[in-house]
């Protein structure tokens, strides 16, 4: 396909109109109601869902520019949830194996700060050796 189906669905404008025998419909009820009745709008008649074939893409538009395809619209619309999830399973892929590498690094700082934390538990041991003289230490210095 020499386009992507995702970004025609995605610029594609859908818009809620009403038909004009609907509306005429309307004028007809309007003219109609009792004096005390609500007032008659819009809402009262059937709302419908689609594209303005003044607006659409020529892909979603019939050959006579009349109407909208609606076979066009629904296989662009298939294909464009294709190219979706295509796109979808290229980021997670992507991001399965930042979070892969994440977890290599995260466990190299872990034996890192292993190595610290015993070496530091070391000098403090050491620290305190030093610290506590022996007996024969004890002796000398009672000596002098």
């Amino acid at each position: 396909m020499p386009f992507s189906a995702l970004e025609k669905v995605r610029n594609a404008k859908v818009r809620a109109f009403n038909y004009k025998g609907d509306v005429n419909l309307l004028y007809e009820m309007r003219e109609n109601k009792a004096p005390n009745d609500p007032p008659l709008t819009t809402k009262d008649i059937k709302q419908y869902y689609g594209l303005i074939v003044d607006e659409a893409d020529e892909a979603f538009v019939d050959k006579d520019k009349t109407g909208t395809h609606l076979y066009s619209m629904t296989s662009l619309t298939m294909k464009a949830v294709q190219e979706l999830e295509e796109k979808h399973d290229q980021d997670i892929a992507v991001l399965k194996r930042e979070l892969e590498a994440k977890d290599v690094e995260l466990a190299a700082m872990n034996s890192r700060i292993a190595s610290l934390e015993s070496l530091v538990q070391s000098l403090i041991d050491k620290g305190n050796q030093a610290e506590t003289p022996t007996t024969e230490n004890q002796t000398e210095a009672e000596q002098q």
